[in-house]
Protein backbone atom coordinates (compact mmCIF):
# COMPACT_ATOMS: atom_id res chain seq x y z
CA UNK A 1 0.00 0.00 0.00
CA UNK A 2 1.67 3.16 -1.19
CA UNK A 3 0.96 6.40 1.34
CA UNK A 4 0.35 9.73 -0.43
CA UNK A 5 3.57 12.02 0.16
CA UNK A 6 2.73 14.58 2.44
CA UNK A 7 4.40 18.41 1.85
CA UNK A 8 4.40 20.32 4.92
CA UNK A 9 3.64 24.22 5.53
CA UNK A 10 6.78 26.17 5.82
CA UNK A 11 6.67 30.37 7.15
CA UNK A 12 8.89 32.13 4.08
CA UNK A 13 8.80 36.06 4.75
CA UNK A 14 6.73 38.62 2.90
CA UNK A 15 9.41 40.47 1.40
CA UNK A 16 12.82 39.26 0.51
CA UNK A 17 14.85 42.08 2.44
CA UNK A 18 12.26 41.23 5.81
CA UNK A 19 13.14 37.96 8.11
CA UNK A 20 10.90 36.01 9.96
CA UNK A 21 9.86 36.65 13.34
CA UNK A 22 11.21 34.22 16.44
CA UNK A 23 8.16 32.31 16.19
CA UNK A 24 8.09 32.01 12.48
CA UNK A 25 11.65 31.11 12.90
CA UNK A 26 10.89 28.31 15.64
CA UNK A 27 7.90 26.73 13.86
CA UNK A 28 10.17 26.05 10.54
CA UNK A 29 11.95 24.20 12.43
CA UNK A 30 10.29 22.30 14.16
CA UNK A 31 8.52 21.38 11.08
CA UNK A 32 12.09 20.06 9.48
CA UNK A 33 12.15 18.41 12.20
CA UNK A 34 8.76 16.45 12.04
CA UNK A 35 9.80 16.09 8.16
CA UNK A 36 13.21 14.16 9.52
CA UNK A 37 11.05 11.71 12.00
CA UNK A 38 8.64 11.12 8.89
CA UNK A 39 11.84 10.28 6.43
CA UNK A 40 13.20 8.28 9.52
CA UNK A 41 10.23 6.55 9.70
CA UNK A 42 9.87 5.97 6.02
CA UNK A 43 13.01 3.80 6.39
CA UNK A 44 11.90 1.69 8.74
CA UNK A 45 8.98 0.70 7.66
CA UNK A 46 10.83 0.15 4.63
CA UNK A 47 13.25 -2.21 6.42
CA UNK A 48 11.11 -3.86 8.60
CA UNK A 49 9.54 -6.94 6.50
CA UNK A 50 12.73 -7.96 6.16
CA UNK A 51 14.09 -7.27 9.74
CA UNK A 52 10.57 -9.61 10.19
CA UNK A 53 11.92 -12.13 7.95
CA UNK A 54 15.60 -12.75 9.37
CA UNK A 55 13.64 -13.49 12.69
CA UNK A 56 11.70 -15.63 11.36
CA UNK A 57 13.73 -17.67 9.04
CA UNK A 58 16.83 -17.58 11.87
CA UNK A 59 16.09 -16.59 14.82
CA UNK A 60 13.06 -18.38 15.40
CA UNK A 61 14.70 -21.80 15.00
CA UNK A 62 17.64 -21.25 16.99
CA UNK A 63 15.50 -19.84 19.98
CA UNK A 64 14.20 -23.32 20.09
CA UNK A 65 16.77 -25.38 19.54
CA UNK A 66 18.05 -23.94 22.79
CA UNK A 67 15.06 -24.00 24.34
CA UNK A 68 15.17 -28.35 23.36
CA UNK A 69 18.82 -28.01 24.61
CA UNK A 70 18.10 -26.37 28.00
CA UNK A 71 15.06 -28.91 28.23
CA UNK A 72 17.51 -31.86 27.94
CA UNK A 73 19.99 -29.92 30.14
CA UNK A 74 17.33 -29.22 33.08
CA UNK A 75 16.30 -33.34 32.86
CA UNK A 76 19.56 -34.19 33.24
CA UNK A 77 20.16 -31.93 36.50
CA UNK A 78 17.19 -33.62 37.57
CA UNK A 79 18.36 -37.42 37.01
CA UNK A 80 21.95 -36.06 39.06
CA UNK A 81 20.20 -34.50 41.98
CA UNK A 82 18.39 -38.45 42.10
CA UNK A 83 21.65 -39.65 42.34
CA UNK A 84 23.76 -41.29 45.67
CA UNK A 85 26.85 -39.43 46.70
CA UNK A 86 25.70 -35.84 46.69
CA UNK A 87 25.20 -33.90 49.97
CA UNK A 88 22.50 -31.68 51.10
CA UNK A 89 24.15 -28.52 49.83
CA UNK A 90 24.69 -30.00 46.23
CA UNK A 91 21.33 -31.13 45.71
CA UNK A 92 19.96 -27.58 47.16
CA UNK A 93 22.31 -26.04 44.55
CA UNK A 94 20.78 -28.50 41.83
CA UNK A 95 17.49 -28.06 42.84
CA UNK A 96 17.79 -23.86 42.39
CA UNK A 97 19.33 -24.66 39.05
CA UNK A 98 16.32 -26.69 37.99
CA UNK A 99 13.98 -24.23 39.45
CA UNK A 100 15.91 -20.97 37.61
CA UNK A 101 16.48 -22.64 34.05
CA UNK A 102 13.05 -24.53 33.98
CA UNK A 103 11.30 -21.37 34.98
CA UNK A 104 12.74 -19.21 32.24
CA UNK A 105 11.66 -21.85 29.93
CA UNK A 106 8.38 -21.81 30.87
CA UNK A 107 8.33 -17.84 30.70
CA UNK A 108 10.15 -17.22 27.77
CA UNK A 109 7.35 -20.12 26.04
CA UNK A 110 5.02 -17.59 27.41
CA UNK A 111 6.15 -14.32 26.20
CA UNK A 112 6.57 -16.39 22.77
CA UNK A 113 2.97 -17.45 22.96
CA UNK A 114 1.89 -13.75 23.69
CA UNK A 115 3.67 -12.21 21.34
CA UNK A 116 2.42 -14.14 18.49
CA UNK A 117 -1.35 -13.49 19.58
CA UNK A 118 -0.51 -9.48 18.88
CA UNK A 119 1.49 -8.20 15.79
CA UNK A 120 3.68 -5.08 16.91
CA UNK A 121 3.83 -2.69 13.96
CA UNK A 122 6.78 -0.39 13.18
CA UNK A 123 5.10 2.68 14.83
CA UNK A 124 4.08 0.77 17.78
CA UNK A 125 7.89 -0.66 18.16
CA UNK A 126 8.85 3.15 17.61
CA UNK A 127 6.75 4.45 19.90
CA UNK A 128 7.77 2.09 22.61
CA UNK A 129 11.54 2.55 21.56
CA UNK A 130 11.19 6.38 22.11
CA UNK A 131 9.21 5.51 25.63
CA UNK A 132 11.82 3.53 26.76
CA UNK A 133 14.81 6.01 25.38
CA UNK A 134 12.90 8.67 27.45
CA UNK A 135 12.96 7.56 30.90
Amino acid sequence: MSKKQQTSAVITPAAKDSALSKAQQTFNRLIKQIEQRRAKLREWEAITPGIQDKIVDELVPLTKKLDAMLSRFVHALDRAHSQKGLTKTERGLLSAIIAEIAGNLAENSTMRRSRRSTTATPTAIWTATRRSSST
